[in-house]
């Protein structure tokens, strides 16, 4: 694993930038979150849509070209994928598969570390339950950041699994420390 890359503000505190992703095929949100001492701050959020298009490669290749833009906009020092969870649909994690594996490989395209957090460890680390509903994490998100109730639940998911990825970089960054 490559070095975090740390950089500073104009108040001189140091800063990680996360980029975390809540794939899916019709629609995967996404949400760019500043940590600066456990501080957190939200620069970007929202969710990409694919329900016009047609064909897997049309969904595949907007979501590569809308990261692609991202990550040229905030170079964020890794992006973070919430966890796969179990499936009753064999067909729909199949389909997850592609679209996951689509956006990593474009990460991994920029040199960008890409890291996993566990649904239930998301859920932990932003509400303090691994078992709350998305209207629990979406309201905790809110709180954390200073959000209003107008983020799309795709986009709220998604800056959780950021702020939890955060978390847990800062944790294994003190730990290298000592």
């Amino acid at each position: 694993m490559r070095q975090l890359r740390h950089f500073r503000r104009g108040d001189g505190a140091t800063e990680l930038r996360v980029l975390g992703l809540d794939a899916g095929l019709a629609a995967t949100g996404y949400g760019v979150v500043e940590a600066r001492r456990n501080c957190f701050e939200a620069v970007e959020w929202g969710v990409w849509r694919t329900n016009r298009l047609k064909g897997m490669d049309k969904k595949l290749q907007l979501f590569c070209d809308e990261l692609r833009k991202l990550l040229k906009r905030w170079k964020p020092d890794t992006v973070a994928f919430e966890g796969i969870y179990h499936f009753k649909n064999p067909r729909s994690a199949f389909m997850l598969a592609h679209v996951r594996g689509a956006l990593m490989a474009c990460a991994a395209d920029f040199g960008i570390d890409v890291m996993e957090v566990a649904p239930s460890r998301v859920k932990s680390m932003i509400t303090g339950s691994g078992r709350a509903s998305k209207e629990q994490v979406a309201y905790a998100v809110g709180a954390l950041l200073g959000l209003s109730d107008d983020v799309p639940f795709d986009a709220s998911d998604a800056l959780a699994v950021a702020i939890s990825a955060a978390m847990e970089l800062e944790g294994r960054r003190r730990i290298d420390e000592r």
